[in-house]
């Protein structure tokens, strides 16, 4: 049996050209109620984006430990979650 406190949970987010819905998405996890915030980590895919998706998870501040990905192509989003989940630690 693993221990809650031993546990680790990856949020994992693909984005390509979604900075809007990236904002929105950051805001939505900060604001639950989780008790067990060093056992989170968000670890965001972002599939060669051209607007400013990378920067905007970058600068969110969180109280989660973060990881960005940035794929140089558009790899599509069974690759970059594949990558994702490759990369993932929870």
């Amino acid at each position: 049996m693993i221990e809650e406190s031993n546990m680790l949970i990856t949020i994992l987010i693909i984005g390509r050209n979604t900075c809007r819905e990236l904002k929105e998405l950051l805001g939505s996890i900060e604001s639950q109620k989780i008790s067990t915030e060093k056992n989170i980590d968000i670890l965001y895919v972002d599939d060669a984006s051209t607007d400013s998706s990378v920067n905007t998870f970058k600068s969110h501040s969180s109280r989660f430990s973060k990881k960005c990905i940035e794929n140089s192509v558009n790899l599509g989003r069974s690759a970059s979650r594949n990558r994702g989940i490759k990369n993932s630690k929870g």
